[in-house]
């Protein structure tokens, strides 16, 4: 026997405070990888909203429920569920979206995930591009189009399949080259992703962003961005895919190969070449290239970003001596509470790893000693709205160019610091990093020698990106006008960074620790860096 939830009345009533779904979708989304917080009680769930998407009551009737979930007393957290209650007797649901079985006047029917139902996918995309507003009962859903224009064949059925990431968004993807992005936690206020998009579209010349078709704003009170209709593009188009082959085939190239010591720092000075030529250079030579392309491609997105705006939270302002006290506050602040958590989850790891973060933890003021430029030397240069987590996956390649597709930033971060300004400087250490992750990743099973040469692929092509860009921003307001100010700052950003990843694959991915973790210990001189 199975478990069957009796509903009375209208369907509506049954996800009010004391209907019986309310509860169910609560435990649905604490069960979902893009939920935040601990498991919660009957009594901090409540449907804050329910917009129907489909008209009325009928067989199968479908909303885009938002869940508000309190964590405290002072904090709540909302999600974006989409949600269906089919009577009809083969509803074509797959069981796995099935929440829980139900009966209405002696007719049984199912509550399930509507983002599993191709005719919620199609709806919901018939919306957008109608522009239609659907109202619920406190807000409204305004569905946007025309931001760029798309061709959807019509009188013709649009395959569909869905996917979610790590980060909490799901993917609606159509066969015809786009897709609904729907954010699952969201936040009062317009989300970086659509704001940007929105921006360079509308008004600058960049045009290296994936094309914007139409967003889902959901607006009671406050506004919040519930979705974005875009571009989308094949998986294996990532530059982190292309970048990643490239590694392999060197490091495959170059194993025979007896490596020197691995550079050292986070990063090194931006203006002094490395005194060291690399083996096979003709297999090096396609990620150089690719390094220096998305160098150039980097300076013109920051310099979109930093020109002027009618909107006063996208203008550029200027690097005083107040933001530069307070970004070393913030860098040291954000320093030892990523080493007291990585404390925290030691135990995730064993054996030498589990040793290497001990030297981690206890080389804390060696750390903090290297922000002493920021605090100390005076900071020229420009503070603008930035990508927030450039990676080599957040950019395609397409036609030989490249293709931004993802504006929203850290997503473990608050909506309010995700739109903060900051030095453009901060995108590149980010890029900087998935160019270690990408080598190192391709080395972490081969042998030491091997993870030696893994470090001087990452150093060697990262500071041809580094070079390209800089080039490009010669005599920049948005940069530093010192090499020792760029340098500064580049180190303070990479390590930061790598810290923080270090924090990430700890609590999530503790197989790929070691990455990070080899990143850090080349900051502090330690060969072999790679953790066995």
């Amino acid at each position: 026997t199975r478990d069957v939830v009796d509903l009375n009345g209208p369907l509506e009533g049954a996800f009010a405070s004391d209907g019986p779904l309310q509860g169910i979708l609560g435990g649905f989304v604490a069960s979902q990888s893009w939920y935040q917080g601990r498991p919660p009680r009957r009594s901090q769930i409540s449907v804050a909203d329910l917009i129907p998407i489909t008209p009325g009551e009928q067989d199968t009737t479908m909303w885009l429920a938002l869940l508000s979930i309190d964590t405290n007393a002072n904090s709540r957290d909302r999600y974006v569920v989409p949600i269906g209650i089919s009577f009809e007797p083969d509803p074509a649901i797959d069981p796995s979206a099935v929440l829980a079985h139900v009966r209405r006047d002696s007719t049984d029917g199912i509550l399930f995930d509507a983002v599993h139902s191709p005719q919620f996918r199609a709806m919901l995309l018939e919306n957008i591009l109608a522009g239609e507003t659907l109202l619920g009962r406190a807000g409204s859903l305004i569905c946007t189009a025309g931001i760029a224009t798309v061709e959807v064949p019509a009188d013709e059925p649009i395959e569909s399949t869905v996917s979610t990431n790590s980060l909490g968004e799901t993917y609606i993807n159509f066969e015809h080259r786009f897709a609904i992005k729907l954010f699952r936690r969201v936040e009062p206020g317009v989300n970086p992703d659509l704001e940007l998009r929105r921006f360079l579209t509308e008004r600058t010349a960049f045009d290296d962003i994936a094309d914007t078709y139409g967003a889902l704003e959901y607006q009671s009170g406050d506004t919040y961005t519930l979705g974005v209709l875009q571009q989308s593009f094949a998986e294996d188009s990532t530059a982190w895919n292309v970048l990643s082959g490239y590694a392999r085939n060197w490091l495959d190239a170059t194993r025979d190969e007896a490596a020197p010591g691995e550079p050292e720092g986070a990063f090194g000075s931006v203006d002094q070449p490395l005194n060291i030529a690399l083996p096979n250079a003709h297999l090096l030579d396609p990620a150089l290239e690719l390094a220096m392309r998305l160098g150039k491609t980097t300076a013109a997105l920051h310099q979109a970003l930093g020109s002027f705006s009618e909107d006063p939270d996208l203008n550029p302002e200027p690097f005083t001596q107040h933001y530069q006290q307070s970004l070393y506050q913030s860098l040291r602040a954000g320093i030892r509470q990523e080493l007291r958590a990585i404390g925290r989850l030691r135990h995730r790891t064993e054996g030498p790893v589990a040793a290497a973060l001990d030297e981690l933890i206890r080389a804390e003021q060696s750390y903090l000693l290297r922000l002493g430029a920021i605090r100390r030397d005076k900071i020229k240069g420009s503070r603008i709205r930035l990508h927030g987590d450039y990676r080599l996956d957040q950019v395609h390649i397409v036609d030989d160019g490249f293709i931004i597709a993802d504006f929203s930033g850290d997503h473990s971060r608050p909506l309010a610091q995700r739109r903060l300004r900051g030095s453009p400087l901060r995108d590149i250490a980010q890029m900087l990093r998935t160019f270690d992750y990408d080598a190192l990743a391709a080395a972490r099973e081969l042998l030491a020698d091997d993870q030696r040469w893994a470090a001087w692929w990452s150093r060697v092509v990262g500071l041809a990106l580094v070079e390209s860009y800089l080039a490009e921003l010669e005599d920049s307001p948005l940069l530093p006008d010192s090499v020792e100010a760029i340098d500064d700052l580049l180190d303070a950003f990479v390590m930061s960074r790598a810290l923080r990843e270090l924090h990430w694959e700890l609590l999530t991915r503790p197989d790929l620790v070691r990455v990070p973790l080899a990143g850090l210990r080349r900051m502090l001189g330690y060969d072999p860096s790679f953790i066995d």
